[in-house]
């Protein structure tokens, strides 16, 4: 009787240990390096030191963590032993793509309040990059799977108020060049896969107004 009772307890004991495993892989996620990135000590780009180099397209799994100034940032922690962290847009979450072009304004400069937006062409909904590089004049927009028009807007058309909250769309125009005999100026829709980087993809068409 009392061997059955151990039996019991231990049998117990490894069910629940399993599934504490098992419930610890599920939290795991897998994301993939989007350029080559620093991993840190701690999940912050500040009071942190770099631990190890990751070339780009190298898949990894960890978990998301929050970190940064007041915790407020999302930070992936990759696997569960050493402590490694990259921040967010570092890395690219799995079921998502990522979308790369270079801005464009009738003037000499990006307007800082530039943005740039994909809107889902099945559902109606829409992501907007967080933030864009206008010194550089590009962006870097991870949406999740699905097929888009991209567009930039702004409100500096302080010259052509007709033109506010107008979207500057990346179109078969801009693919074709821009040039006078560009006649296309229909929306270019852009398919977007897991892990996918799309290049190029300019919101300039600034003719089809």
């Amino acid at each position: 009787m009392r061997s059955l009772i151990i039996i019991t307890i231990s049998l117990f004991l490894l069910s629940a240990c399993s599934k504490q495993v098992s419930e610890a892989d599920a939290s795991l996620v897998q994301v993939m390096v989007v350029s080559e990135a620093n991993a840190r000590d701690r999940p912050s780009a500040t009071k942190s030191q770099i631990k190890r180099a990751y070339l780009a397209g190298a898949l990894l799994r960890g978990r998301w963590v929050l970190g940064g100034p007041e915790n407020k940032q999302r930070w992936f922690r990759v696997g569960s032993q050493e402590a490694l962290f990259l921040s967010e847009d570092q890395v690219l979450a799995e079921g998502y793509g990522l979308l790369t072009g270079q801005l464009s304004y009738p003037s000499e400069y990006i307007p800082e309040d530039m943005k740039v937006c994909a809107e889902n062409i099945s559902n109606g909904s829409v992501v907007c990059a967080k933030e864009i590089n206008t010194s550089q004049a590009r962006y870097n927009l991870a949406v999740p799977e699905g097929t888009y028009y991209i567009w930039s807007e702004t409100l500096d058309w302080a010259p052509a108020p007709d033109y506010k909250n107008r979207k500057v769309y990346y179109t078969e125009a801009v693919v074709c060049g821009l040039s006078i005999d560009c006649e296309n100026h229909a929306k270019k829709p852009i398919k977007v896969t897991s892990f996918s980087i799309t290049p190029g993809v300019d919101p300039g068409d600034y003719y089809d107004f």
